[in-house]
């Protein structure tokens, strides 16, 4: 559930919707009320425009995945060495 008022910039953000697989930017999106369980409390979310949905996701960019000694290696290869820094 993506609630109004907490989703900074989500109309320019990609969206997904679980149940129906819809996808697009959240400038498309509806709002509805959505009960709390058992309790007089209603959120005001976003919904999908399809099937009216409040179970939407913001879609992610997948970053591949590194072990730490990959990462501290690579960042040592783009370091010149201690000959290339010195003065001619």
């Amino acid at each position: 559930m993506l609630s109004v008022g907490r989703e900074l910039n989500i109309r320019n953000e990609r969206v997904a919707c679980q149940p129906c697989s819809w996808e697009g930017a959240g400038a498309e999106l509806s709002t509805g009320l959505l009960q709390v369980t058992s309790s007089p409390i209603y959120l005001y979310a976003y919904r999908c425009p399809e099937c009216g949905s409040f179970e939407l996701v913001r879609k992610g960019k997948l970053l591949r995945f590194q072990f730490r000694t990959a990462v501290v290696q690579e960042a040592e290869d783009a370091e010149p060495s201690k000959s290339e820094q010195a003065m001619p």
